[in-house]
This record gives C-alpha cells, structure tokens and sequence, in this order.
C-alpha cells in the first residue's frame, strides 16, 4: 500500500457520465416538446451552453451550495443552447426547465466502466474512500443507482453540506470525514480547477483523469482510465 490513506473521487466525468450523449438526450427533450434539431444542431446548442458554463463556473459563487440554485443554473446552460437553435420563445422556458431536472435523474447517468472495480479494489486495499462532488442532494441516489454508493465510505456534496469546490473548506470537510491529514490524502478528479487545485490548495495532491487526452497540465500526474491509478498508487 502506499503512503496515502484515503483517496478521494470527484463524481461527475471522473466516475459518472452521462449516457446517452447529452447531444441525444436534447434531442429527445425537444422532441418531446415538438421540436426536431438534428444531432449538428444539438452539438452546436451544447457548444454554446459549454462557453456559458466556462464563463460562470471559473469564478468564486455559491451556486452549488444549493439545489434551486443549482436547477437555476442549468435551467440558464440550456436556455443559452436553445438560444444558439433558435427554439422558439414559447417553448424556451419548458425546454430548459426539462433538460435542466433530467440531470437530477438516475437513468441519465452511468458509472464508467472500470469504476466500480476500482474503488471496491481500493477498499479491499485498506483505502478510505470518498465521493466529493459540486452536485445537487440527488447525488447519492444517483450512485446508489448505478451500484457506486457501496464503494464510498463517505461523501461530500456541495449542495448537501453547503460548501463547493474549489473552496479549502471542502477538502477539509473530506479530510475530517476520512481522518487523515492532507498528505495522507489523494484527489482524483476531471476538473483541473476545481479538483486538482481546489485540492492542492488544502495540502492535497492530485491526480487528473483526462480520457480524451486532451488535458496536459506540467506538474499533475494524468491518466485516461481510472485503473491507471494503480501505478501511480505504487502496488504491486
């Protein structure tokens, strides 16, 4: 085993992603609304709503620490991917409202495939395990659903216990809950921001999970799949 103690997991993209694609699930949510954008027009919708988030995610707010703020929010992501579409005005409203509560629902999400192995490995290894996560109180539903919640020892969710990341206090709230100090700890997470130095910030290394090999940060260990973990972790 190696020096660490606990190693902690961001939730979403690092252990969970979305399926089908968030392009599909537009699709089937205006659809449904009597819409009908082809798979390009709900890329280039996506598109947008990304730059949407970059522009307000990268900033200190209190978003996270709170479910209707969070609805508020992506009821806003996907109104500025409608926008790029021209939905029409009438329809704007009960669109995003549907695309922004499907994310609260279990059957949109799925572990990763290599997910659950890994963490019931490190829990058999001696490893405490932790699920922190800027996320609505759906959470541990939501991993409960997919059969993750089993392998966590504890978690730390921002809209649940009002603190988000990349804020120290909530690396410490998981360093409280695991019992170790920050050297002790290892937090693996897709965000360099808000995991890899919101953690480093709190006296935690990090590990950043890049599965499309786009992500070259100098100095942060990065791998594509989470059993990669394993080399950097030193077992045999």
């Amino acid at each position: 085993m190696s020096s660490y103690q606990a190693i902690f997991f961001d939730a979403g993209f690092t252990i969970l992603q979305i399926s089908p694609s968030r392009d599909v699930l537009f699709q089937r949510v205006t659809h449904a609304h009597g819409l009908d954008y082809t798979l390009e027009e709900a890329q280039r919708a996506n598109t947008a709503a990304n730059s949407f988030f970059d522009a307000h995610y990268y900033q200190p707010n209190d978003t996270w620490t709170d479910d209707a703020a969070i609805l508020a929010f992506w009821e806003s992501f996907y109104r500025t991917a409608l926008q790029a579409v021209q939905c029409p005005a009438g329809l704007l409203e009960p669109c995003a409202r549907g695309l922004a509560l499907l994310l609260n629902q279990n059957e949109v999400w799925r572990a990763y495939p290599e997910a659950a192995q890994v963490l019931a490995s490190l829990k058999a290894a001696g490893y405490t395990v932790g699920i922190l996560s800027d996320w609505a109180s759906s959470l541990s539903s939501v991993l409960e659903a997919v059969g993750l919640r089993a392998h966590a020892d504890f978690l730390v969710v921002s809209a649940v216990d009002r603190v988000a990341k990349p804020q120290p206090a909530f690396f410490r709230l998981a360093l409280e809950r695991a019992g170790v100090e920050p050297h002790q700890a290892l937090m693996v997470g897709d965000n360099l921001y808000a995991d890899i130095q919101g953690a480093a910030a709190a006296g935690i290394a990090g590990v950043l999970v890049d599965r499309a090999g786009r992500n070259h940060a100098a100095g942060v260990p990065t791998i594509r799949r989470l059993d990669e973990l394993w080399a950097l972790l030193e077992l045999p």
